[in-house]
């Protein structure tokens, strides 16, 4: 804390260490004051095991990083936008403006590995990092809902598909298995229009699909018990709960 007019550091705590780690020196324009801007502006994000921290500014840029331990700053990689924090890097989209260039930035180490390049307009979302492999989610061009899951090797830019189909919300079970629910047709719900969902269960390891419903209104998975969904379409209407756990 800061006392504004003495200039003088307040003590907030009388136990620890107090450590200025970084400055918000754009406060007038962040903060969500701004509405063109989204609501991680003025956030920070935090690398796993909070080893690292990034201040998100106006322009959706990290302003500031920081070593939390330490409070030493860091040197930012010339960026055009950031997606947050994945395992103990942050994710960037890096100055290609003919072009979609995500990258990973180790703020531990500095590197900058590239791990997707395509289309302005595609969609693409980082979802898991295990080792030096990355997986992620690449939305169809005319439906974003619904896409592939792909896996790169960083190390060497190899890239595998884990499931050639598959929706934008989707839960890893276990090593091979994924749970997802891709929309299924549109029904009309008085004024509005409504999608209705297949909830399906991938194996990347045997390439089959398993479905365990189709056309649900709605459903909700709970982790290590199972789905519930509601169908009023089906043969028997109802709430239903199709056990689904993760191992």
């Amino acid at each position: 804390m800061r006392d504004l007019e003495a200039s003088a550091r307040l003590a907030v705590a009388d136990f620890g260490l107090d450590r200025e780690i970084a400055v918000n020196d754009f406060a007038a324009r962040s903060w969500n004051r701004m509405p063109a801007h989204g609501l991680a502006v003025g956030r920070w994000t935090w690398t796993e095991g909070s080893a690292a921290a990034a201040l998100v500014g106006p322009d959706d840029t990290f302003v500031t990083a920081v070593r939390t331990d330490t409070g030493e700053p860091l040197a930012i990689p010339q960026h055009r936008q950031q997606r947050g924090a994945l395992g103990d890097d942050f994710v960037l989209v890096m100055p290609d403006e003919d072009n979609l260039v995500l990258a990973l930035w180790s703020p531990e180490g500095g590197d900058v590995r590239v791990w997707y390049r395509g289309p302005a307009d595609a969609t693409v979302e980082a979802r898991a990092r295990v080792g030096d492999e990355l997986e992620y989610f690449l939305g169809e061009p005319t439906d974003a809902t619904t896409g592939s899951l792909l896996r790169v090797d960083l190390r060497t830019g190899e890239l595998t598909e884990r499931a050639p189909r598959i929706g934008r919300d989707y839960r890893q079970l276990d090593a091979r298995r994924y749970f997802t629910a891709v929309r299924a047709e549109p029904v009309q719900t008085g004024a509005e229009i409504k999608w209705t969902y297949d909830l399906l269960v991938f194996d990347a390891e045997s390439r089959v699909y398993t479905t365990i419903a189709e056309r649900v209104d709605d459903f909700v998975h709970v982790p290590d018990q199972g789905v519930l969904y509601l169908d009023s379409r089906g043969d028997e209407p109802g709430l239903w709960a199709a056990p689904l756990t993760s191992r």
